[in-house]
């Protein structure tokens, strides 16, 4: 069996060694983990932040538009609603 004290040449034993081995690499998986968490949620921000600055500046550059498109999709809306 192998021994959990230090060897005479101060070298820790190989289980101790794996035990920390292990460790890292939960600490790791855990702060990948939180890292692509974080990277996911920016990248939905950004998204929607430029689909709603988009949408914005199409509404201010042509209203006109944007009320066709607006009417349009409240007909689909409801023609979906008011299907017998």
């Amino acid at each position: 069996m192998i021994s959990r004290t230090k060897r005479k040449n101060g070298h820790a034993s190989v289980e101790q060694r794996f035990d920390a081995l292990v460790g890292d690499f939960d600490n790791l998986k855990r702060d990948v983990g939180k890292l692509l968490h974080s990277v996911g949620r920016n990248a939905v921000d950004d998204i929607t932040d430029s689909a709603g600055t988009a949408v914005r500046d199409a509404v201010r550059t042509r209203p006109l538009g944007a009320l066709a498109v607006a009417a349009s999709v409240g007909a689909l809306v409801g023609a979906l609603f008011l299907r017998e």
